[in-house]
């Protein structure tokens, strides 16, 4: 759905999707498959949402927003405790969000790291593989 708008239904192991891949995947740099499915959507600002069916009955959705401007950062952990026993690790996802909350994709700010405490930082990556600036 996009702003409320269906965007019609696909059914998985129908019509291959082609996706584009690199030259160690494949030899014509496409990759054929069945499990995936594709829509081409026109952009527009607002809400796109996809709704998956089981047995017709509906089972999952998600949902994502057009961002705003970057407004705050916002620190995920993947556990709640960390032993302290040198050596436990956490990894944190850092989101540049809007104020709404919502993901800013394409935020490239520049985000420097800082620790107090006994804890300390062992490693970061920016996560975008298209860029050449270094990470520590």
């Amino acid at each position: 759905f996009l702003n409320g708008n269906s965007l019609g239904r696909k059914k998985r192991f129908s019509d291959p999707v082609d996706i584009p891949v690199g030259p160690n995947v494949s030899h014509d740099l496409n990759f054929y498959t069945k499990y995936r499915l594709l829509w081409q959507v026109p952009y527009q600002p607002g809400t796109l949402k996809a709704v998956a069916y089981s047995g017709g009955k509906e089972v999952a959705e998600d949902e994502v927003r057009t961002a705003g401007a970057p407004a705050k950062l916002v620190l995920v952990p993947d556990r709640n405790v960390i032993h302290a026993d040198g050596e436990d690790l956490s990894f944190v996802t850092v989101r540049v969000e809007d104020r709404d909350g919502n993901l800013c994709p394409r935020a490239d700010n520049t985000v420097h790291f800082d620790v107090t405490g006994a804890g300390e930082i062992k490693a970061v990556d920016n996560g975008n593989a298209a860029t050449t600036e270094p990470f520590f």
